[in-house]
């Protein structure tokens, strides 16, 4: 069995790429993210730089949320026709969502398996709620959204197979439309090695968020939701980059946060151990890989209907509606006034987040292939 992986960014792709590796399956990994060296062999990688300097030369150029998902269709659509004269000889070609349409049609001529992996909502569900979110606040989805949804569903339709992320993703995939017994449920994982619990050194209420400040993520939810938090030595805590849509909702909190702009993987384990409870309130989320990074360290967490990540409400956190800032609210009074049971709920968040290693996604993508070929 031969594997063409593809993806225009790391995101995990590298995860799988070793793991097809170590079983002796990988033809090439075909990747434009400049930091891939050092994680297969050399001979098997297919390196596109150009896109990656397209797609961020237009969102430095181009202003806000248009220039984003325009440097992304730009960035990803050069690098699939780029890809595809890589395709080669394989049995399975597996791309990553929006970055593979051209190249998987050339490896299905040439006879393969095309897997398609998608790790947030189907596009026409994603679409439906940023419209509604973006509205709320007086502003619209850019042109530029739309050629991405048009290129998500075909490659939806034409696939073999479907690699989803989490029950939920899976749940809206069937609600518009897409058969059941075309995906197959994967969840992504984290590095246990380095997210682990560490002394938190002081007795603030520490409410933390890590991860895309924006309307998806659903972080104004949570500055509300703090905002009408009324408790002392409280402190919110947000870590990571700024979206356009979101400067000016922040901006109006921001002498109530602690803000850092980013910090590197190995730093963000201290972080997390730092906060009482970790909050992902997304609008919508395949799997939030933070929420489980802060529960290997030992932090409850608190997450929206909508983050595929399933938590057992009322044991390693809570699961609050979507769009419910006074849900938040609720559940951070009732950390802050049981201090025990917020220290269970953190070890059994340690505990169960070690279901969701490397590893496990690893076993289960490279069962998925030996059951496609054996059934091709």
């Amino acid at each position: 069995m031969r594997v063409t992986l593809s993806a225009a960014s790391l995101l995990w792709a590298h995860r799988a790429a070793q793991a097809i590796e170590r079983q002796g399956h990988l033809r090439y990994w075909i990747t434009g993210a400049p930091n891939h060296k050092g994680y297969v062999d050399p001979s098997h990688v297919r390196y596109i730089p150009v896109p990656a300097y397209l797609r961020y030369g237009v969102e430095r150029v181009l202003p806000g949320t248009w220039g984003q998902f325009t440097g992304i269709n730009l960035g990803d659509n050069l690098f699939d026709l780029l890809a595809s004269r890589h395709v080669g000889d394989c049995d399975i070609f597996h791309v990553f969502n929006h970055h593979g349409l051209f190249s998987m049609r050339r490896a299905a001529r040439h006879g393969a398996l095309t897997v398609v992996e998608r790790a947030s909502a189907h596009i026409l569900t994603q679409r439906a709620l940023l419209s509604e979110e973006f509205a709320r606040h007086g502003k619209r989805l850019p042109n530029a959204y739309w050629p991405m949804v048009w290129k998500h569903v075909q490659e939806y339709q034409e696939a073999d197979h479907i690699v989803v992320s989490s029950d939920f993703v899976k749940r809206t995939m069937v609600e518009q439309g897409v058969p059941a017994e075309k995906m197959t449920v994967v969840h992504l994982g984290v590095e246990l090695a380095m997210f682990k619990p560490q002394p938190k050194r002081d007795d603030v209420f520490r409410v933390m968020f890590a991860g895309a400040i924006s309307l998806q993520k659903g972080t104004h939810y949570l500055l509300e939701a703090f905002d009408r938090l009324d408790v002392p030595d409280k402190e919110l805590l947000l870590v990571g980059k700024i979206y356009p849509e979101m400067e000016r909702i922040v901006a109006r909190y921001r002498d109530a946060i602690r803000y850092v702009p980013g910090v590197p993987q190995r730093e963000l384990a201290a972080l997390y151990s730092s906060a009482s409870v970790f909050v992902t309130p997304s609008v919508q989320d395949g799997f939030s890989m933070v929420a489980v990074e802060a529960m290997a360290c030992g932090v409850p967490v608190i997450v929206s209907e909508n983050v595929g990540l399933p938590v057992n409400d009322g044991r390693e956190g809570f699961v609050v509606p979507v769009r419910d800032p006074e849900a938040i609210v609720e559940k951070l009074v009732y950390l802050y006034e049981n201090e025990a049971e917020r220290e269970a709920m953190g070890r059994r968040a340690g505990d169960y987040a070690r279901v969701f290693d490397w590893p496990n996604y690893q076993r289960q993508l490279i069962a998925l292939y030996r059951r496609l070929a054996g059934s091709a």
